[in-house]
């Protein structure tokens, strides 16, 4: 019965499905099914034979379409002197290099990612290379490392994303260019998305200052990057070995990160020509653009000519870019390289500059400015701001604060763990004075104090007020500065000493000079108590951590011998600036301050300290040597110098700002941009434009009477006293040039302003000066190719400006080309430091050959007069003592001029040698170098190495030299 009931329902079933299946094979849909079931089939295998079977050929045939072309580097030319010795070439290193291989998608991975390999880096003591000019200084503050306003108002531009500055402070507020530092930091933060940056507690991350610098500079790098895919950026150039082990074996978990072979710039002695050369370094925006329209092939991470020869010989020295085309695979790893195009060496560039000749004249210069040193330091206190430029002494006090106040003594480190015995002790004497002065200076900025009178100040005090002064007016945001009027009665009245600070606070509050819109509160108005309070406030806050309120104390307590000499100098042997052995640490342990005087004294001598440290007047000092025969440069120094190999393809940040807060200001080239009076150098053009208007002779004697009295007021002569009766009687055109007589050449300026009617006309006398200055090419550039100043002939007081004062105002370099064409007989050269351009393997491309201009309306015998008249001044003139006994006979001229009654005048010295027969002239200049005499002594020293009386390693040897006691009268 059962089974009967399965199986009559099995056929019920089996009926139905049959009828199902007859309607769907009936159905139009039917069709459609069967189509989309074939070719499903189809595609799965497809997909079968294209993943399992057929994987590997297809996974070559994707690979091929990620073809890539790449440029490759050329190695950038030499640089030679005159004589082939080596100047600047590459060396091989070995660099860290980051790419974006797209691992990392999101910001904040991004950020981890590079704080990686930042605080890696940093472990191993590796600087990272900067692409910004930003950078941290010793406070851990930000600063811009920019070099000029341009710089740091075009970084603003790329930061911001604007097309030019000229977009800058628009009128919505949105590109301020008036921000810090610390501003732009914010910026790029925001555009790195910092904030998105967080740890596993979603709490942001926060890193120290130098550290999130680092991270910027990488971060910046690989952003200016982001249209060239899989090419690296150099993080970190010529890295140690244990560095390239360390960063092979975190290259899995920093993936991108390599090492690579690179070529850094090296100056073998780049402190002598730092100012020629210039140096090396990336490419920024600007000059990038720049390059790019004479050279395409430039891209972003180029190194290239930042200043001097390499800036400007930049097209030369780099070379041509290679080119490689290879395979990709999709992490941008090299899988074949199918094509190589090699790049072409740069070509060389040799200069007209002697190398050994170069060297020598520094170590001249250095030796002999030492010298001047050594004979204006004196024992005891004198107060210097009493003195004038004829009388000026250095006490010996000044040269020990001069340790701290040009940073030769490092004074953060006397509070550090690695602190010194003696170094301890110096900073307990400045916190113990720091604390007293804080207390003193609130005492008297107090409104619960009665007024203290400017008059019953210490001259500690106001030293300190003064600076307080600097900082509220000058220095800081708490003033409007344009609304600041520097000639309100109590303003002057304060720098008169009638006022004291606190009125004068007052009288700014009153007066609305003050920005108060930091201080003002929703609840209420500021009282001008108040706003005072604010002020205070503020002062102590920030004033007292400044560098300089430090130095003040630390300068008053030198004064007060309550930080001794003694202790300096061991400071600077703690601090590895100078050696001292055992015997002199255990002597100066126990020196008085005699004994410390002599011992200081024995490091200046010794070269130990340079003048470049001290930062004393003279600090500063130029010289160049010319050819008179082909008008080549032979030497241009400028002293001092820095170490370009610091600058070479990433700027050592700390190192730079030292150079920018060195008071011997050693960025400066002397030589080409420092400008002078030149003082009695240019009585030689004075005597030609006499001989020349015809208003002297040859034979004519002018008879100096001391007095110039022509004129009111009546200039005097040099060797005019008090008593009237110091004259040098009648003299010629010869004698006067020989004893430099001013009185002479007074007489001819006044003779070159009379009209044809008698009557003195000061602009006639000024424009025929004039007319024999531009014939010397002293109106106008010398040609040379690094960055010059620009001459200024006198346009006033034709009397004074022809003992070469008025407004007469020429370089080193300038005056160089004027004795030249003295000691030519006429012939104005066009500089140049460029000999020639060659190929790596010697071809020469082109020759420099300085260009030459005959003076026209000059005769011969004019410039045979002044020939003698120099060559007197050698024989029997101001300098006779100081050129007695030399193998070849000299001509020359002194030159000083004032500048500050209360610094000592600039020296000049024009020469050239031998006086029969030309070969080389020298001219040197010393920046408030008191007198002639010693720029003298370093054209002998010069003429003498030039001449073979000595050798480089013997001037190199030498102590301070030239110490003289004398002075040159002109």
């Amino acid at each position: 019965m059962k089974k009967g009931v399965l199986f009559k329902l099995y056929k019920e079933l089996l009926a139905i499905l049959k009828e199902m299946l007859q309607k769907i094979v009936q159905s139009r849909l039917f069709f459609l099914v069967v189509v989309y079931l074939v070719l499903f089939s189809i595609l799965i295998a497809r997909l079968f034979r294209l993943q399992i079977i057929e994987s590997d050929s297809y996974l070559n045939k994707y690979t091929q379409k990620s073809l890539n072309t790449i440029s490759l580097d050329s190695t950038r030319g030499n640089i030679y002197d005159r004589n082939g010795v080596l100047l600047a070439y590459n060396q091989l290193v070995y660099s860290v290099t980051l790419k974006d291989i797209g691992v990392y998608i999101k910001q904040a991975q991004k950020n981890q990612w590079v704080y990686e390999l930042v605080t890696l880096l940093q472990n191993l003591k590796e600087p990272i290379v900067t692409t910004l000019p930003l950078g941290v200084d010793d406070s851990n503050a930000f600063v811009y490392t920019t070099t000029s306003e341009t710089q740091r108002l075009r970084l603003l531009r790329d930061v911001y994303g604007l097309k030019s500055t000229a977009q800058l402070d628009d009128a919505a507020g949105k590109y301020p260019s008036n921000i810090s530092a610390a501003d732009v930091i914010s910026l790029l933060e925001k555009k790195f998305y910092f904030e998105r940056w967080v740890d596993e507690n979603e709490k942001p991350i926060v890193v120290d200052p130098v550290t999130k610098m680092n991270m910027l500079h990488i971060r910046w790098g690989l952003y200016l990057m982001r249209y060239t895919k899989f090419k690296p950026i150099v993080v970190a150039s010529n890295v140690s070995q244990k560095t390239m082990i360390s960063v092979l074996e975190h290259a899995k978990q920093i993936q991108g990160v390599e090492i690579s072979e690179d070529y850094v710039r090296v100056y073998p002695d780049g402190l002598y020509f730092s100012h020629i050369l210039g140096y090396t370094g990336k490419a920024s925006s600007d000059q990038l653009a720049e390059l790019k329209e004479k050279n395409p092939d430039y891209e972003y991470g180029d190194v290239i000519g930042r200043s001097g020869i390499e800036g400007l010989m930049e097209l030369q020295l780099k070379g041509v870019k290679g080119k490689q085309s290879m395979y990709l695979d999709s992490t941008g790893k090299i899988i074949e390289i199918i094509s190589k195009e090699d790049a072409v060496v740069g070509n060389d560039i040799y200069l007209n500059i002697d190398h050994d000749l170069t060297i020598a004249t520094y170590h001249i210069i250095e030796q002999t400015l030492a010298a001047v040193i050594l004979d204006k330091i004196v024992f005891e206190d004198v107060d210097t701001t009493q003195l004038t430029s004829d009388h000026i002494v250095i006490p010996i006090k000044k040269v020990y604060y001069q340790l701290i106040n040009n940073q030769v003594i490092d004074i953060d480190r006397f509070s550090g763990d690695q602190a010194s015995a003696v170094e301890k002790a110096i900073y307990r004497s400045f916190i113990a004075e720091y604390n007293r002065i804080v207390v003193c200076i609130k005492k008297i900025l107090s409104t619960k104090q009665e007024q203290t009178s400017p008059s019953d100040l210490t001259k500690e005090e106001k030293d300190y007020l003064n600076l307080i002064f600097e900082y509220v007016f000058k220095n800081s945001k708490i003033m409007l500065k344009e609304k600041v009027d520097p000639n309100h009665p109590d303003y002057q009245a304060y720098l008169k000493g009638d006022l004291s600070l606190r009125q004068l606070i007052y009288t700014a509050i009153q007066s609305e000079w003050v920005n108060t819109s930091k201080m003002q509160t929703q609840e209420h108005y500021m009282q001008s108590d108040e706003i005072y309070e604010y002020i205070c406030h503020d002062i102590y806050e920030e004033m007292m951590e400044d560098i300089s309120f430090a130095k003040v104390i630390y300068k008053n307590l030198i004064q007060k011998e309550m930080i001794t000499g003694a202790q300096l100098i061991l400071c600077l042997a703690a601090q590895n600036v100078i050696a001292l052995s055992d015997e002199n640490i255990k002597s100066l342990q126990t020196a008085n301050a005699v004994g410390a005087y002599e011992f200081m004294v024995k490091l200046i001598k010794n070269i130990k300290i340079t003048p470049a440290q001290l930062a004393l007047d003279p600090c500063n000092a130029a010289s160049v040597v010319t050819d008179v025969k082909t008008g080549e440069l032979l030497c241009v120094a400028s002293y001092p110098g820095y170490d370009i190999n610091q600058f070479s393809g990433n700027v050592d940040t700390k190192y730079y700002n030292h150079l920018l807060q060195d008071l011997s200001n050693p960025l400066f080239n002397h030589a080409t941009q420092s400008k002078y009076s030149p003082g009695s150098t240019y009585k030689m053009l004075t005597s030609i434009a006499g001989l020349e208007e015809g208003i002297i002779s040859l034979d004519e004697k002018i008879n100096c009477l001391g007095l110039y009295e022509k004129i009111t007021p009546s200039p005097k002569c040099w060797i005019y006293r008090s008593d009237g009766v110091s004259t040098h009687g009648p003299l010629s055109l010869i004698g006067g040039l020989a004893n430099s007589c001013n009185y002479y050449y007074y007489e001819i300026g006044y003779r070159l302003s009379l009209d044809q009617d008698g009557n003195y006309n000061q602009k006639l006398g000024v424009d025929r000066l004039k007319k024999y200055a531009e014939k010397f090419g002293l109106g106008q550039l010398t040609g040379i190719e690094i960055p010059e100043s620009m001459p200024k002939i006198s346009d006033e007081f034709p009397v004074s400006s022809a003992i070469g004062q008025g407004t007469n105002n020429f370089t080193t370099l300038q005056l160089s080309r004027y004795v030249t064409a003295i000691a030519s007989g006429g012939n104005l050269y066009s500089f140049s430091l460029i000999n020639k351009v060659c190929k790596p393997d010697g071809t020469m491309i082109k020759q420099y050959t300085p260009s030459i201009k005959k003076i026209e309306g000059i005769a011969p015998e004019s410039f045979l007069a002044v020939q003698e008249g120099m060559r007197a001044v050698i024989q029997q003139g101001t300098v006779q003592s100081y050129f007695s006994n030399m193998l070849v006979p000299i001509a020359g001229k002194t030159g000083s001029a004032q500048e500050d009654i209360h610094r000592p005048n600039h020296a000049h010295f024009v020469s050239y040698a031998p006086f029969d027969n030309p070969e080389i002239s020298v001219t040197a200049s010393i920046r408030n170098g008191y007198t002639a005499a010693y720029t003298a002594m370093i054209s002998r020293q010069i003429y003498e190495y030039y001449y073979g009386e000595y050798t480089l390693e013997q001037i190199k040897a030498r102590p301070a030299y030239g110490s003289t006691g004398t002075s040159v009268e002109d």
